[in-house]
Parts: C-alpha cells; structure tokens; sequence
C-alpha cells in the first residue's frame, strides 16, 4: 500500500541529475532525525489517478528538501513526522505525514497514518496533463490492525487517499481510492526431522473503490505455503473476483504456482508461474495470460555463481465476462 510505505513517498530517483546535495542523519537515545536537500536541473513529475498515471520529466531546476522525526516510545513502539519540500519556478509541492506504530500488547500492533499536500505546476504543464491550474490540496490517512501470534497472524487495514494528493519527491502511482483488506494466516512449524519444516495458509479480501466509491477492485485470494528438507518449498496461490477499468467490470481470477529445491550444497533449482486473467489496458477489453519462469544457479568454488533464468510470457484476448460497472458498490 502506498500510505504504509515511507519508500514510495520518499524516492531517492525523484533526483534526476542534482548538482549539490546535504544530507545529515542522527540517532540520539529514543531520537532519530534526518535531513537532506539538494539542487535538481531535472524535475521528474507523476501524475496519479484512479485508474492509471502520467508522468514526465521537465528541463526545470528545483530544490528537493526531506526532514524526518522518529521517536522511540513504550517498549516497541514509535511515532513520527515526514515533511517534503520541492521548489522550482512557478512550481511547488509541499508534503506533511505523520505516523505512529503503537504494540499495546506482545501480540497487537495498530499503526495508524495521515498526511496531507499542497502542490501548484507550470500552467503550461497542467494543461499538457490535464491537471488543475493554481493551488491545490489533497489528503491522506488510513490505519493497519495485526494481531500476531505464533501460529497465526490476522488483519485488517482502510485507506483512503484524495484525488489531489502529490509526494513528488516520492513514487505514489495511485490516488484518488478508498481501499478495505482484511485477512489471516496459519502456520505450523516442524522442530525435528519430519516431512515438512514449515506449512502456512493464507487468506484475505480486499476492496477497493474509488474516491466516490465506485468499485474498482474486489477479490478474494488464498495460498498455501510448504518449506521441507533439501531446503525445498513449494507454494501456489489463487483468487477469485473483479476489476474495474474505465466503466466495465472485468473477470480476476487467477493461479500462481510456484517451488523449488536445493538437491546439494551447490545447486537451486526454481519455478514459478502465473495463470489466469489480466485486462488489456490499451484496448480496455479481457484477456488470458499465461508466464512461467524457470531458473538454475550453480555455485563454481567459493567466489563463482552462475545463473539461467528463462521467462515465457502469453496474453491472449478474449471478450467474455464484460459488463457495465455499476455506480455504486
């Protein structure tokens, strides 16, 4: 989820080709700071939707500032403040995100985020991306339940980000949607020689619509994981559902096998694959993919590694299974 992910509001590539930087980093006791700003010639921008995003990179010089507050609190929990800052002529965005990860008991975790941001383009840009000419502000927040033990794990999490939310100096490639997930899994573990190491199953739901709450995501899912002797494993996961694109509701059913085995200390052997259906997005219509990809690594003494990997990948278009979205869910 892009709201749970400091990494997608704070990307080191938004820095295309910076003349000067500073950076400073600290951690004293239950205090961790840090700081970076730098010179840009390149201004690289995303423009997030719903459905889909734009983007492009302007020959415009722009200032790119970072200050990040985390502190320390209870036993195992934290809280913090995220505020961006990029300036170019006639150009700005400006990001505030606060957060706080709280474990009330050895077992449940409620991390809880909001955010919010301020942003103005180069008229010539906002009209090129159909984008809205002057200032303007958009919002963010959601939360994440865990409760987590040692043979089970469940959760549930809500997000909802505005349709005008930018983090530029991040890679937030969705806006504009109102997400529901909850889910569980169950796991056994082998302490002595037996048949398996590790078995897990998992389950979830997730929802998602958009900002007006036209359904735009609705699937139910399911895996089963194996981890056994010679370092093997083996897993596959399927799901049943829809997908919304561009006013017609789409099949989303698929299965995902994959596994592998280590038959010595110097040889892995690897497959995955990935069946089931995927939208033809340049024609808006329904297709069948198929891929799979199988690997070998082999180690040569202490200091080689040599790897094959081949990939094989298939859409086929069919038009079954499209109908009109309704408005509501």
């Amino acid at each position: 989820s892009d709201m749970y992910d400091i990494g997608n509001i704070v990307h080191t590539r938004t820095l295309a080709d910076p003349d000067w930087g500073i950076k400073l980093t600290g951690k004293s006791g239950r205090n961790t700071i840090g700081f970076f700003t730098a010179r840009d010639t390149l201004t690289p921008l995303n423009f997030p939707e719903a459905e889909g995003c734009d983007n492009t990179t302007l020959s415009l010089q722009s200032q790119g500032t970072l200050f990040h507050y985390r502190r320390d609190i209870l036993e195992s929990s934290t809280v913090g403040i995220l505020l961006t800052d990029r300036e170019g002529r006639k150009y700005y965005n400006r990001f505030g995100f606060i957060y706080s990860d709280v474990k009330f008991t050895k077992t449940d975790q409620l991390t809880f985020q909001a955010g919010g941001s301020s942003t103005l383009y180069p008229a010539d840009t906002a009209d090129e991306f159909e984008q809205k000419t002057g200032n303007f502000e958009g919002g963010a927040y959601g939360f994440n339940y865990n409760h987590n033990t040692e043979n089970y794990n469940v959760y549930m999490q809500y997000q909802v980000l505005n349709p005008d939310l930018r983090a530029d100096l991040g890679f937030i490639t969705q806006v504009g949607y109102r997400n529901n997930e909850i889910g569980g899994e169950y796991r056994w573990r082998s302490d002595g020689d037996n048949w398996y190491n590790w078995i897990s199953i998992y389950a979830s739901h997730d929802y998602k619509t958009d900002y007006n709450y036209r359904p735009l995501h609705n699937v139910f899912s399911a895996s089963f994981n194996y981890q056994g002797p010679l370092q093997s494993y083996f897993g596959i996961s399927g799901g049943h559902g829809y997908n919304y694109y561009e006013g017609k509701k789409y099949r989303a059913n698929f299965i995902n096998p994959w596994g592998g085995i280590r038959p010595n200390s110097s040889t892995s052997l690897n497959i995955w694959a990935n069946i089931g259906d995927q939208i033809d997005y340049t024609n808006n219509r329904l297709g069948s993919k198929f891929a799979i990809g199988p690997s070998i690594e082999q180690k040569i003494g202490d200091r080689l590694k040599l790897g094959l990997e081949h990939r094989y990948e298939n859409l086929k278009v069919c038009l079954l299974y499209t109908s009109p979205s309704p408005t509501r869910p």
